[in-house]
């Protein structure tokens, strides 16, 4: 019995924390791949044709939120796998490599490639495994004599694991509350998951009541048939882009610029939708396209006076020339004739 905790404490120990640190690690690079992706999509949207141009805004977009992971290496590569733009240094090995697509109209164009270096969690497996080791041997010489403290120690490093995983389990929670964009989780039934604190602000609740209202019941002018569309679209891979109307609280309308990705948590498949609110974007849109028609209107007013005021001063030549008289406007003559 004293040899079998031995060699739990031994193994389990690196192999636990190996496991622990190195699926946080991943889960972790595939968000910031996701939500890099979600901003380039924005941008390729918006300038399908000239964003492979504008290198220095995908760099400046790769550097801002979320910030990168230490010792990681940002890609941006076209469709072919070539790349575009590289941030950062290669990272010193082993790395683990995670990489999101970017849709433009439900074409894939280009994806982000993140590369993260884990050495330190190499380095964290084998001090636990000295430690595991060292635990087992201690566990074994202790049991024949002590079990009861060996129990007690064991159970002490258990909690502290614990409290660490749930330490670095907050430190990712406070990035999603604290992002300036509002943030849903979607089960596949289309249920809110998870919000964070900026969606919640921008339709005057709180979270906790968030949680429960119907995104049906938000939306102004999308039946419920085409909300079941985009979320088949979107659990079958399919990254979105999109503009709704949702209601605010007090009753207000409000327009929102959506992009959607499909991310996997704790083995179960869930749609991961940035909300962003460009209700002013919006109202300045209107107003330089009203400032271009009336300028438009404008200058086919003033075209239309120069013209008659052309014509009259070619009608008072032709009167003066029946009358026997000099013309008033030389300038004129010859215009307007083919």
């Amino acid at each position: 019995m004293a040899l079998a905790f031995a060699l739990v404490a031994g193994i389990g120990l690196p192999c636990g924390y190996f496991g622990l640190q190195y699926s946080n690690q991943v889960k972790h690079v595939e968000i910031t791949a996701q939500l890099k992706a979600q901003g380039l999509t924005a941008q390729v949207t918006a300038n399908p044709e000239l964003w492979v141009y504008q290198l220095q805004r995908v760099e400046e977009l790769l550097l801002r939120y979320p910030p990168p992971l230490v010792d990681d290496l940002a890609i941006i590569r076209d469709a072919a796998g070539n790349p575009l733009i590289t941030v950062g240094v290669p990272p010193h090995a082993p790395v683990l490599v995670r990489s999101s697509p970017v849709y433009d109209s439900g074409r894939m164009v280009a994806q982000v490639e993140i590369t993260h270096s884990y050495r330190e969690v190499v380095y964290g497996t084998l001090v636990a495994g000295l430690l595991g080791f060292a635990l087992g041997a201690l566990v074994y010489a202790t049991l024949l004599v002590l079990p009861l403290r060996v129990l007690r120690r064991m159970s002490v490093a258990l909690e502290a694991e614990q409290a660490a995983l749930r330490a670095h389990e907050d430190r990712f929670r406070t990035l999603f509350d604290r992002a300036s964009d509002g943030i849903i989780i979607l089960s596949p039934v289309g249920k809110l998951v998870a919000v964070n604190e900026s969606f919640a602000r921008m339709h005057g609740y709180s979270v906790k009541e968030m949680l429960n209202v119907s995104l049906k019941d938000l939306d102004v002018s999308e039946p419920l048939g085409l909300t079941r569309e985009r979320l088949q679209s979107g659990y079958s891979g399919e990254s979105l882009f999109f503009e709704v109307e949702h209601y605010h609280k007090d009753g207000h309308v409000f327009r929102l610029e959506v992009s959607t990705s499909l991310i996997v948590s704790d083995g179960e498949t869930l749609i991961q939708a940035f909300h962003r609110d460009i209700t002013a974007r919006k109202r300045a849109e209107q107003e330089n396209i009203r400032q271009l028609d009336e300028l438009r209107r404008w200058q086919a007013l003033m075209l239309g006076r120069e013209d008659r005021n052309m014509e009259l001063k070619r009608e008072v030549n032709e009167l003066l020339r029946r009358l026997g008289e000099p013309i008033r406007y030389p300038s004129q003559e010859g215009e307007g004739e083919p």
